[in-house]
Protein backbone atom coordinates (compact mmCIF):
# COMPACT_ATOMS: atom_id res chain seq x y z
CA UNK A 1 0.00 0.00 0.00
CA UNK A 2 1.37 3.42 -1.00
CA UNK A 3 1.71 5.71 2.04
CA UNK A 4 -0.12 9.05 1.94
CA UNK A 5 2.90 11.35 1.82
CA UNK A 6 2.90 14.77 0.19
CA UNK A 7 6.38 15.44 -1.15
CA UNK A 8 7.17 18.89 -2.47
CA UNK A 9 9.21 18.04 -5.53
CA UNK A 10 11.72 20.49 -7.02
CA UNK A 11 10.20 22.28 -10.01
CA UNK A 12 11.30 24.43 -12.93
CA UNK A 13 9.37 26.79 -15.21
CA UNK A 14 10.30 27.19 -18.86
CA UNK A 15 8.93 29.06 -21.87
CA UNK A 16 9.21 27.01 -25.07
CA UNK A 17 11.26 28.87 -27.70
CA UNK A 18 9.02 28.25 -30.71
CA UNK A 19 5.41 28.01 -29.52
CA UNK A 20 6.06 30.40 -26.61
CA UNK A 21 4.05 28.39 -24.09
CA UNK A 22 4.88 28.34 -20.37
CA UNK A 23 5.21 25.03 -18.53
CA UNK A 24 6.08 24.19 -14.95
CA UNK A 25 7.58 20.73 -14.47
CA UNK A 26 8.35 18.71 -11.37
CA UNK A 27 11.35 16.49 -10.75
CA UNK A 28 11.41 12.91 -11.94
CA UNK A 29 10.54 10.27 -9.38
CA UNK A 30 12.38 6.96 -9.01
CA UNK A 31 9.46 5.30 -10.78
CA UNK A 32 9.83 7.72 -13.68
CA UNK A 33 13.51 6.85 -13.90
CA UNK A 34 12.75 3.12 -13.92
CA UNK A 35 10.32 3.59 -16.80
CA UNK A 36 12.88 5.61 -18.75
CA UNK A 37 15.56 2.99 -18.13
CA UNK A 38 13.25 0.32 -19.48
CA UNK A 39 12.64 2.43 -22.59
CA UNK A 40 16.33 2.26 -23.53
CA UNK A 41 15.93 -1.39 -24.55
CA UNK A 42 12.42 -0.96 -25.96
CA UNK A 43 13.10 0.66 -29.33
CA UNK A 44 9.49 0.41 -30.49
CA UNK A 45 8.14 2.38 -27.53
CA UNK A 46 11.09 4.46 -26.31
CA UNK A 47 9.84 7.74 -27.79
CA UNK A 48 6.31 7.18 -26.47
CA UNK A 49 7.60 6.43 -22.97
CA UNK A 50 9.80 9.53 -22.98
CA UNK A 51 6.96 11.74 -24.20
CA UNK A 52 4.49 10.36 -21.67
CA UNK A 53 7.02 10.81 -18.86
CA UNK A 54 7.64 14.45 -19.77
CA UNK A 55 3.92 15.15 -19.99
CA UNK A 56 3.25 13.47 -16.64
CA UNK A 57 5.88 15.70 -15.03
CA UNK A 58 4.07 18.86 -16.14
CA UNK A 59 2.34 20.28 -13.06
CA UNK A 60 1.21 23.53 -14.67
CA UNK A 61 0.42 23.60 -18.38
CA UNK A 62 -0.78 26.44 -20.61
CA UNK A 63 -4.48 26.81 -21.27
CA UNK A 64 -3.88 26.12 -24.98
CA UNK A 65 -3.01 22.49 -24.18
CA UNK A 66 -5.99 20.24 -23.39
CA UNK A 67 -4.47 16.76 -23.12
CA UNK A 68 -1.54 14.54 -24.10
CA UNK A 69 -2.56 14.15 -27.75
CA UNK A 70 -3.05 17.89 -28.06
CA UNK A 71 0.40 18.44 -26.52
CA UNK A 72 2.05 16.17 -29.10
CA UNK A 73 0.51 18.21 -31.92
CA UNK A 74 1.37 21.60 -30.40
CA UNK A 75 4.93 20.91 -29.25
CA UNK A 76 7.76 21.32 -31.74
CA UNK A 77 10.93 19.26 -31.63
CA UNK A 78 12.85 22.26 -30.31
CA UNK A 79 10.19 22.94 -27.67
CA UNK A 80 10.63 19.31 -26.63
CA UNK A 81 14.33 20.00 -26.00
CA UNK A 82 13.44 22.94 -23.75
CA UNK A 83 11.13 20.71 -21.69
CA UNK A 84 13.90 18.14 -21.35
CA UNK A 85 16.21 20.92 -20.17
CA UNK A 86 13.66 21.96 -17.54
CA UNK A 87 13.14 18.36 -16.45
CA UNK A 88 16.89 17.76 -16.20
CA UNK A 89 17.43 20.96 -14.21
CA UNK A 90 14.78 20.24 -11.57
CA UNK A 91 15.67 16.53 -11.37
CA UNK A 92 19.47 16.60 -11.29
CA UNK A 93 20.49 20.20 -10.67
CA UNK A 94 22.67 22.62 -12.57
CA UNK A 95 25.89 20.57 -12.78
CA UNK A 96 26.82 18.72 -15.96
CA UNK A 97 29.69 16.25 -15.89
CA UNK A 98 31.51 15.92 -19.20
CA UNK A 99 34.15 13.69 -20.73
CA UNK A 100 35.33 14.38 -24.25
CA UNK A 101 38.41 14.43 -26.43
CA UNK A 102 40.32 17.48 -27.58
CA UNK A 103 39.95 17.96 -31.37
CA UNK A 104 43.55 19.21 -31.55
CA UNK A 105 45.54 16.57 -29.63
CA UNK A 106 42.91 13.89 -28.85
CA UNK A 107 43.59 14.14 -25.11
CA UNK A 108 40.65 13.17 -22.88
CA UNK A 109 39.25 16.02 -20.81
CA UNK A 110 36.68 15.78 -18.05
CA UNK A 111 35.12 18.12 -15.55
CA UNK A 112 31.92 19.83 -14.47
CA UNK A 113 30.14 22.83 -16.02
CA UNK A 114 27.05 24.75 -14.96
CA UNK A 115 24.16 24.07 -17.30
CA UNK A 116 22.70 27.54 -16.71
CA UNK A 117 25.98 29.20 -17.68
CA UNK A 118 26.01 27.76 -21.19
CA UNK A 119 22.31 27.80 -22.04
CA UNK A 120 21.20 30.04 -24.86
CA UNK A 121 17.57 30.42 -25.92
CA UNK A 122 16.45 32.28 -29.05
CA UNK A 123 12.70 32.79 -28.90
CA UNK A 124 10.33 33.19 -31.82
CA UNK A 125 8.96 36.72 -32.08
CA UNK A 126 5.22 36.43 -32.41
CA UNK A 127 2.12 35.08 -30.72
CA UNK A 128 1.93 31.74 -28.87
CA UNK A 129 1.40 28.78 -31.26
CA UNK A 130 1.54 31.11 -34.28
CA UNK A 131 4.65 29.39 -35.59
CA UNK A 132 2.77 26.12 -36.13
CA UNK A 133 0.65 27.67 -38.89
CA UNK A 134 3.50 29.40 -40.70
CA UNK A 135 4.84 28.18 -44.04
CA UNK A 136 8.40 28.96 -45.10
CA UNK A 137 8.85 28.92 -48.86
CA UNK A 138 11.96 28.14 -50.91
CA UNK A 139 11.93 28.39 -54.70
CA UNK A 140 14.45 25.95 -56.16
CA UNK A 141 16.78 27.21 -58.87
CA UNK A 142 17.14 24.15 -61.08
CA UNK A 143 13.83 22.28 -60.91
CA UNK A 144 11.77 25.47 -60.43
CA UNK A 145 9.77 23.64 -57.77
CA UNK A 146 8.60 25.44 -54.62
CA UNK A 147 9.27 23.76 -51.30
CA UNK A 148 7.20 24.68 -48.23
CA UNK A 149 8.58 24.03 -44.78
CA UNK A 150 7.03 23.88 -41.31
CA UNK A 151 8.61 23.48 -37.92
CA UNK A 152 8.30 19.78 -37.03
CA UNK A 153 6.12 18.77 -34.10
CA UNK A 154 6.57 15.80 -31.79
CA UNK A 155 3.54 14.19 -33.44
CA UNK A 156 5.13 14.47 -36.88
CA UNK A 157 8.29 12.80 -35.57
CA UNK A 158 6.19 9.94 -34.24
CA UNK A 159 4.30 9.62 -37.53
CA UNK A 160 7.57 9.38 -39.45
CA UNK A 161 8.72 6.76 -36.98
CA UNK A 162 5.97 4.46 -38.21
CA UNK A 163 7.88 4.25 -41.50
CA UNK A 164 11.28 4.38 -39.85
CA UNK A 165 12.91 1.50 -41.76
CA UNK A 166 12.06 2.95 -45.16
CA UNK A 167 12.95 6.48 -44.11
CA UNK A 168 16.29 5.54 -42.59
CA UNK A 169 17.17 3.37 -45.58
CA UNK A 170 16.69 6.37 -47.82
CA UNK A 171 18.47 8.62 -45.30
CA UNK A 172 16.01 11.48 -45.84
CA UNK A 173 14.19 11.63 -42.50
CA UNK A 174 15.72 15.03 -41.58
CA UNK A 175 14.26 16.50 -44.76
CA UNK A 176 10.83 14.97 -44.25
CA UNK A 177 10.64 16.44 -40.76
CA UNK A 178 10.78 19.96 -42.15
CA UNK A 179 9.22 19.66 -45.61
CA UNK A 180 5.45 20.05 -45.62
CA UNK A 181 4.89 19.98 -49.37
CA UNK A 182 6.56 20.40 -52.75
CA UNK A 183 4.72 22.25 -55.51
CA UNK A 184 5.84 21.55 -59.07
CA UNK A 185 3.77 23.27 -61.74
CA UNK A 186 0.15 22.40 -61.07
CA UNK A 187 1.01 19.37 -58.92
CA UNK A 188 1.33 19.37 -55.13
CA UNK A 189 3.14 16.62 -53.22
CA UNK A 190 2.13 16.85 -49.57
CA UNK A 191 3.10 15.07 -46.37
CA UNK A 192 -0.52 15.07 -45.26
CA UNK A 193 -1.80 13.41 -48.43
CA UNK A 194 0.77 10.91 -49.67
CA UNK A 195 4.16 10.47 -48.09
CA UNK A 196 5.32 8.12 -50.83
CA UNK A 197 4.67 10.67 -53.60
CA UNK A 198 6.48 13.35 -51.63
CA UNK A 199 9.46 11.07 -51.06
CA UNK A 200 9.56 10.17 -54.75
CA UNK A 201 9.42 13.84 -55.77
CA UNK A 202 12.16 14.76 -53.31
CA UNK A 203 14.46 12.01 -54.55
CA UNK A 204 14.30 13.14 -58.19
CA UNK A 205 15.25 16.73 -57.38
CA UNK A 206 18.61 17.85 -58.82
CA UNK A 207 21.55 17.60 -56.43
CA UNK A 208 22.05 21.37 -56.44
CA UNK A 209 18.45 21.87 -55.31
CA UNK A 210 19.07 19.46 -52.43
CA UNK A 211 22.04 21.60 -51.39
CA UNK A 212 19.76 24.64 -51.43
CA UNK A 213 17.31 22.83 -49.16
CA UNK A 214 20.16 21.95 -46.77
CA UNK A 215 21.19 25.56 -46.56
CA UNK A 216 17.61 26.76 -46.05
CA UNK A 217 16.96 24.33 -43.20
CA UNK A 218 20.24 25.26 -41.53
CA UNK A 219 19.83 29.02 -41.82
CA UNK A 220 16.08 29.60 -41.77
CA UNK A 221 14.61 26.70 -39.79
CA UNK A 222 17.07 26.80 -36.93
CA UNK A 223 16.63 30.37 -35.73
CA UNK A 224 14.50 29.70 -32.65
CA UNK A 225 16.40 27.18 -30.59
CA UNK A 226 17.68 26.16 -27.18
CA UNK A 227 21.31 25.10 -26.92
CA UNK A 228 24.05 24.83 -24.35
CA UNK A 229 27.70 25.19 -25.34
CA UNK A 230 30.98 25.82 -23.53
CA UNK A 231 34.61 26.63 -24.20
CA UNK A 232 36.80 23.86 -22.80
CA UNK A 233 40.53 24.34 -22.20
CA UNK A 234 42.46 21.17 -22.94
CA UNK A 235 44.49 19.91 -19.98
CA UNK A 236 47.17 18.64 -22.34
CA UNK A 237 47.74 21.14 -25.17
CA UNK A 238 46.05 24.13 -23.45
CA UNK A 239 44.03 24.99 -26.55
CA UNK A 240 40.33 25.80 -26.18
CA UNK A 241 37.52 24.17 -28.12
CA UNK A 242 33.73 24.28 -28.25
CA UNK A 243 31.70 21.65 -26.44
CA UNK A 244 27.96 21.36 -27.17
CA UNK A 245 25.66 19.68 -24.67
CA UNK A 246 23.34 17.00 -26.03
CA UNK A 247 20.32 17.11 -23.71
CA UNK A 248 19.18 13.59 -24.58
CA UNK A 249 22.61 12.05 -23.97
CA UNK A 250 23.04 13.89 -20.67
CA UNK A 251 19.54 12.97 -19.59
CA UNK A 252 20.02 9.25 -20.07
CA UNK A 253 23.54 9.37 -18.61
CA UNK A 254 21.95 10.35 -15.28
CA UNK A 255 19.82 7.21 -15.36
CA UNK A 256 22.83 4.92 -15.26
Amino acid sequence: MIPQINIEYPSYTVVTPQTLLTYKLRSLTVNDELNLKASITDEDNSASIMNRTIFNCIIEKPEQITDFKDWLKKTTAEDHKSLMYALYHCSYGDDIEYTNSCPYCNAINSGVVKLSKGIKINNYEGAPLEILDKDYKLSLEISKADVYFKYPTVQKSLDLGKNIEKVLTDNIEPYLLYIDKIVYGDKTFSMSENNIDLITMFKILPAKDRKSIDKFILNEMNKYTINASYRIKCSSCAKTYKYDIDFVVQFFRQLQ
